[in-house]
């Protein structure tokens, strides 16, 4: 707490302002903090806000670090008029309270605040590549994730199966979409498909099989999943097929 004149004099501070500075009280006494011996563009921090409220008789708020001899000190200070019995402005008193703790809150808010963007961004970048990549491929590709479901299908994919990325996105890969036949036109269980055994044994699989389309053709197929491991455990599985009609033909 200080109180100042009108020439920015102080007339008075607590305790707490020896505290932060190591500057003794009754040194302040009389004296502007230039005149004690701060650097202007510090004193500046208090004294224009001060200037202000003599001015407006508003109050005025402002932040301001101090270099004290334990470090630097962050403060939000309150200034507002006090009045003498005529009601003119007598002194500002400003009012400064130590919110280092939160402007050290507020860095490391910030700091990883970028962090995450970066990361977003890198991510965002790298995805973008992945898509143009299996966009540029001809062969269908599916990724799941470690319950089966599709997360990523390219347009060969869709193309090959005749459907659209809404209708796949969500469904379990052999499951749910597309239905999966061996060469007898039987039914393959889940189970016993490729993307399943990749995933449930960390290994890869190729087979041939046939993938039912929407239109309900069966389309011939060479199919080869793996899994994506990670910390020694299947995350999901990838699975490449390529529609081989014109080889059985």
């Amino acid at each position: 707490v200080a109180r100042f004149e009108h020439d920015l004099k102080l007339s008075y501070v607590n305790s707490s302002v020896t505290k932060v500075t190591g500057i003794p009280a009754e040194t302040f006494i009389g004296k502007t903090t230039l005149e004690i011996g701060m650097p202007k563009e510090l004193s500046d921090q208090w004294n224009i806000p001060v200037l202000n409220v003599f001015k407006t008789a508003k109050f005025e708020t402002a932040e301001f670090a101090y270099p004290s001899p334990n470090g630097k000190v962050y403060f939000h200070a309150r200034f507002v008029p006090e009045f003498d019995p005529e009601g003119k402005i007598e002194y500002v008193l400003g009012v400064a309270h130590d919110v280092s703790d939160l402007k050290t809150y507020e860095e490391e808010l910030k700091k990883k605040t970028i962090e995450v963007y970066n990361q977003s961004a890198k991510l965002s970048e790298e995805k973008a590549r992945a898509e143009a990549f299996l966009k540029s491929i001809g062969d269908g590709v599916v990724v799941n994730n470690n319950e089966g479901q599709i997360i990523m299908i390219n347009e060969a994919a869709l193309r090959i199966l005749q459907r659209t990325n809404e209708e796949m996105i969500g469904k379990k890969w052999s499951q749910d979409l597309p239905l999966v036949f061996d060469k007898k036109g039987d039914r393959i269980p889940y189970e016993a498909t490729s993307t399943y055994q990749a995933l449930h044994s960390n290994n890869i699989f190729t087979t041939q099989h046939f993938y039912e389309a929407k239109n309900g053709n069966r389309i011939p197929v060479s199919v080869t999943a793996a899994p994506v491991i990670l910390h020694d455990a299947a995350q999901g599985t990838v699975t490449v097929f390529k529609d081989v009609t014109r080889e059985e033909e």
